[in-house]
């Protein structure tokens, strides 16, 4: 009768095979949770930029000189990152890795309404990522 107190090597390698495959599939799991963290804090971070810039802006007197469309390019300058900007704020957020730029359109959708586009831009592993919101101020 053989004595059946122990583990055999292949019993022990067959068991670290499995331990080890999972342990692989749990840190690619961590690493792309972190990834996906990391994104959704700044999406999160631009979005609150934008829509403080936007309010700030609507908050203006009409005929304040953010509110101006310096570039005259109407509403072609309403297409995101299309036109030069308006205006522009670098180094925001608390990383400083975000741009708030705006632009302006005058009597547009109608006579004494202002379209205001805000467009914040920051870098996300190598490619430029980008939001925008828009809003009216009335005269």
């Amino acid at each position: 009768m053989l004595n059946s107190r122990g583990f055999t090597v292949i019993e022990v390698l067959v068991a670290l095979m499995v331990f080890m495959i999972g342990a692989v599939g749990i840190s690619a799991l961590i690493t792309s949770s972190v990834r996906s963290t990391a994104f959704s804090g700044d999406l999160t971070e631009a979005t609150l930029l934008a829509s403080n810039k936007l309010e700030d802006l609507r908050l203006k007197d009409y005929d304040h000189a953010d509110l101006d469309d310096v570039t005259g390019d109407g509403a072609a300058g309403l297409d995101d990152l299309a036109a030069a900007a308006d205006g522009v704020n670098y180094s925001q957020g608390k990383n400083s890795k975000f741009t708030v730029q705006w632009n302006v359109a005058n009597n547009i959708p109608a006579t004494d309404i202002k379209t205001i586009k805000v467009i914040v831009t920051w870098t996300y592993k190598l490619d430029t990522r980008s939001i925008s919101l828009s809003g009216l101020r009335t005269e």
